[in-house]
């Protein structure tokens, strides 16, 4: 690193670094980190910023020109020509764009189904990656042909689950729920349902960034490395779930971590508070969040042609992803919030008394490098050339004034992507009620045949009962005639003989055809 002391100051990287930032709110440090950045463009760097925030597209705002009088004033003093860059904004398709009005160019995009990795099933499900739900999500994406959608990939997830049925002609069939994704809900195999796992991408139907593998709008990161000469800006300010805005930094960050050897250039990210995006010791999804990005983001300076670098921001040293801030290979540090922050820091870092001093005197826009106090003391960098976003100032307004002609209505895209939607969920819910009439056929038939068994082991019942009444007749006839040939006066064996049978039978007959007689018991009638 070189530091050059002139009426402003120059800060010249030779290595991949990652700088933190750290001031309060209008201390300075989104100009100094434009500055470090366009410090890097000059030199060939390929610069992105995967999130915004604030919302405000603050580093969009440099493809004008600079117009405060302090600003061009501080560029006059360095001698440095005010410019401007080009600028392309990215941002995620959702159903919240304007239909009807006019608004500054963005290039929408989505991201393939098939390439939501286990990081981000994990974020979506706030679950731990190893746990069933994530591992049989990430194989439901394995599944998914060129041409599914959200509604196929959740049709996949519902085969591995099993699902509450209703009754059809005496038995229970699962039954598909037009209002959610078409899926017969019921109990899952995991620890979460695939109603909960519905809830979860629920979302996805108004913030529609994820869609089948050839859809239309789908990012193409590659495309975006080739663009050196342009800063590349990642907004989410029309998506209105906060969840989703963050599964979308995550992503862009993942391709970015991924694809990185497909840049042929340095390549500089910046994070404006960057403490949203990994902060410190939070709970439910940024927690999951943190976890996911903290590792890529020390790994990234290493990655990809000339190595990447990470300018990052925050007013609140503390609020970072520990492992984050203590990775940083430098951190700079401009006017702090109140002289108990600055104590505490100080306590935290080991900063010497003259240090502490050395903070305490700061002005807007100076800094001091930790470690290096001493060497430099405290400094002030060079403003950058293009226009920096001020309080009085929206992005909106100045893009009308100086591009009206290029303003475009979004009503055309938001229409061709209605009807995307439109075929996939008619697609699945063709197949969900296909699937449902031969489930119901099937039982059906099954019912019929299970009936004509009952019918026809009624039929035979009967039968059974019909001849044993029968046999049970003929056995009384037999025994009144015993007693008839008896009452003759003829023994046992004669009367065996003469109906062939054996005489001690002949002897049981005559007993319970007398018995018969005593009790009054009428013969068996004869149906």
């Amino acid at each position: 690193m070189e530091v050059s002391h002139e009426q402003f100051v120059r800060l010249i990287f030779k290595e991949p670094h990652q700088i933190l930032l750290i001031s309060s709110s209008g201390g300075g440090k989104t100009t100094t980190g434009e500055n470090l950045i366009e410090e890097s463009y000059d030199r060939g760097a390929f610069i992105v910023s995967p999130f915004d925030p604030k919302e405000e597209l603050e580093l969009a705002f440099a493809m004008f020109e600079p117009e405060k009088a302090y600003h061009l004033k501080e560029l006059a003093k360095i001698g440095k020509e005010k410019s401007k860059k080009r600028v392309r904004i990215h941002h995620p398709f959702t159903f919240n764009l304007p239909r009807h009005e006019k608004l500054y160019p963005m290039e929408l995009y989505t991201f393939a189904m098939n390439e939501i990795g286990r990081d981000e099933i994990s974020f979506i499900t706030e679950s731990q990656s190893d746990l069933d739900i994530v591992r049989s999500m990430v194989n439901a994406t394995n599944e998914l042909k060129k041409d599914d959608s959200l509604f196929d990939f959740m049709k996949i997830i519902e085969k591995k689950t099993k699902a509450i049925k209703r009754m059809v002609a005496g038995k229970e069939i699962a039954m598909p729920d037009p209002s959610n994704f078409f899926l017969k809900t019921g109990s899952t195999g995991t620890s979460k349902t695939i109603g909960d796992i519905s809830s979860y991408f629920q979302p996805f139907l108004i913030d529609y960034c994820v869609a089948p593998e050839n859809f239309f709008l789908n990012l193409d990161i590659k495309e975006i490395f080739r663009d050196r000469e342009s800063y590349h800006v990642f907004s989410t300010r029309f998506i209105k779930d906060e969840k989703i805005k963050y599964f979308v930094a995550l992503k862009i960050l993942n391709l970015l971590y991924e694809n990185r050897k497909y840049c042929n250039h340095p390549m500089v990210i910046y994070m404006p508070e960057v403490s949203s995006l990994l902060p410190y010791r939070e709970k439910g999804y940024k927690e999951f969040l943190a976890m996911s990005l903290a590792p890529k983001i020390l790994k990234f300076r290493s990655r990809g042609a000339g190595g990447t670098s990470t300018i990052m921001e925050s007013q609140n040293w503390w609020n970072i992803f520990d492992k984050v801030r203590g990775g940083a290979t430098r951190t700079l540090f401009g006017q702090l919030g109140d002289a108990q922050d600055i104590e505490r820091l100080s306590k935290a870092l080991k900063w010497k008394a003259d240090t502490v001093q050395l903070i305490k005197g700061l002005r807007k826009g100076e800094f001091i490098i930790q470690g290096m106090e001493n060497k430099y003391g405290s400094f002030r960098l060079f403003m950058p050339s293009h226009m920096h976003k001020e309080i009085d100032y929206t992005f909106e307004n100045m893009f009308r004034r100086h591009y009206p002609e290029l303003l475009v209505k979004y009503s055309e895209i938001i229409a061709k992507v209605q009807e995307e939607i439109k075929i996939q969920r008619e697609k699945v819910r063709k197949e969900a009620q296909e699937e449902y009439l031969h489930s119901k056929k099937f039982i059906e038939e099954k019912q019929k045949s299970l009936q004509e068994k009952r019918n026809q082991s009624q039929e035979l019942e009967q039968t059974q009962e019909k001849l044993k009444d029968v046999k049970l007749k003929e056995k009384e006839r037999m025994q009144e005639e015993c007693l008839r040939l008896y009452a003759e006066g003829k023994k046992y064996r004669e009367i065996g003989r003469e109906l062939k049978l054996d005489h001690k039978t002949v002897k049981n007959y005559i007993i319970e055809a007398q018995k018969r007689k005593t009790e009054n018991i009428s013969p068996t009638p004869i149906l």
